[in-house]
């Protein structure tokens, strides 16, 4: 049977490019492609740069890309809530180029806010939603920095929706939370401030790398290949081979 193909989406790391190089055949490929009136679409699954960042390194690489070529999973995010809630104010957990993404799209993104610790719990005056990335998702738990859990608490408890922005290749169906082991980092970085001994060396302490937010405290999580929504068991069916 002979099917008709209008575009190809291509992954960028480890397919296009390795590092700052590309790989043999993928400039002569995507050209080729071109030529025959084929459209090229790019996936990202490292959502904290811009689309354009992305574009550059194509076009300095020789594949000629505009922005709009690009897709990552914080640009479907933001053009997801542009079109569903336009009108929320979002406390985003996450670096400076995600807020920008979303600011992109029109979004009202709150700053930190001044009289709270992001390390505490969200006040909610003025916090209409919570977005947060994601380090690792399986089948029953985000695992992220810590602080995310409590954020997900918090913001259940205040009826505030909680977003995870996540790309695909984060996800670990197979596993659950109970099978991850949660890498401890070195008590001196709580222990001591500099030359300051802020616990004295006989005292414990526990200094892990992330924490483990449950996904019933998840409203919805925004991929590079859609948006899921509970129940996850069966949500999880449409990332099936994409990973």
């Amino acid at each position: 049977m002979h099917y008709l193909i209008d575009g190809f989406v291509f992954d960028l790391d480890g397919t296009i490019y390795l590092g700052d190089a590309a790989l043999p055949g993928a400039v002569e490929g995507i050209a080729e492609l071109r030529r025959r009136g084929k459209r090229t679409l790019f996936v990202s699954n490292k959502p904290l740069e811009p689309r354009q960042t992305y574009a550059a390194k194509l076009t300095k690489l020789g594949i000629p890309t505009n922005p709009d070529e690009v897709i990552t999973s914080a640009f479907v995010l933001g053009h997801y809530l542009a079109h569903h809630e336009p009108t929320l104010r979002y406390y985003v957990v996450g670096e400076e180029k995600l807020r920008e993404d979303l600011r992109s799209h029109g979004l009202t993104v709150l700053d930190e806010l001044g009289d709270q610790d992001p390390f505490e719990v969200i006040a909610p005056d003025g916090i209409d939603a919570v977005i947060v990335g994601a380090d690792r998702i399986t089948r029953d738990a985000v695992f992220n920095k810590i602080g995310t859990y409590m954020h997900a608490i918090s913001a259940r408890h205040h009826g505030i929706p909680f977003y995870v922005a996540a790309p695909v290749s984060t996800f670990d169906p197979a596993r659950s939370e109970a099978d991850v082991v949660v890498e401890e980092r070195d008590r001196g970085e709580l222990a001591r401030c500099g030359d300051r001994v802020l616990a004295p060396d006989g005292a414990a302490v526990l200094n892990y790398a992330f924490d483990a937010t449950p996904l019933d405290l998840v409203d919805a999580i925004v991929t590079d290949v859609g948006v899921l929504r509970p129940p996850y068991a069966e949500s999880f069916r449409l990332i099936e081979g994409k990973r």
